[in-house]
């Protein structure tokens, strides 16, 4: 479930930290902000990772690969 945090951004209620400061990354298709890796799901499942790469970086509620956020 996308919420909004104090700051007026979209957080995934699946983020570890619903108000980041300084976000670092975002979705460009439902416009959810992440401040960390560690809010990232996907970053953390094994299944996701090809044979030379980490796993990608999608987004928690729409599945999309997440892009910097500028």
């Amino acid at each position: 479930m996308i919420i909004i945090s104090s700051k007026g951004n979209k957080v995934s209620s699946k983020s570890a930290n619903h108000d980041p400061k300084n976000p670092i990354f975002k979705c460009p298709n439902c416009g959810c902000v992440y401040g960390s890796i560690v809010d990232i799901e996907s970053c953390f499942d094994k299944k996701l990772e090809t044979e030379d790469q980490y796993p990608p970086m999608l987004c928690n509620e729409c599945g999309t690969e997440l892009e910097s956020f500028e």
